[in-house]
């Protein structure tokens, strides 16, 4: 009786480990998946960084204004003294290069 309490201890803790040790392992991928997620997004915030430096500076202006400022068409017309079709514009080949970037490194959004 004393022979198989201890067999069954034993499988118990065995198995009681190995549920530790796959526990630490997922805990250790999760932290190297978090890890790696904060690398690469302040690697693509350095890229579009640079992509917005060397965008034209009204360009830049209006799709700032527009994607980080949150403001309308008309606002940004309105603030820059430009046609709505001419802030369209700067949006959209803004968005052209973002699109291009983001396809040249593989980002999907």
């Amino acid at each position: 009786m004393l022979t198989v309490a201890k067999s069954v201890l034993s499988d118990h803790w065995r198995v009681e480990k190995k549920h530790q040790v796959d526990q630490e392992l997922n805990e250790s991928q999760a932290h190297h998946t978090d890890i790696e997620f904060e690398y690469l997004n302040s690697e693509k915030v350095r890229i579009i960084a640079q992509l917005l430096e060397g965008m034209p500076p009204l360009r830049r202006k209006v799709f700032e204004m527009r994607r980080i400022e949150g403001k309308s068409r008309e606002e940004i017309a309105q603030e820059l003294d430009l046609s709505v079709e001419a802030v369209k514009k700067h949006i959209n080949r803004a968005m052209v290069e973002v699109t291009l970037c983001a396809e040249k490194h593989g980002w999907e959004f």
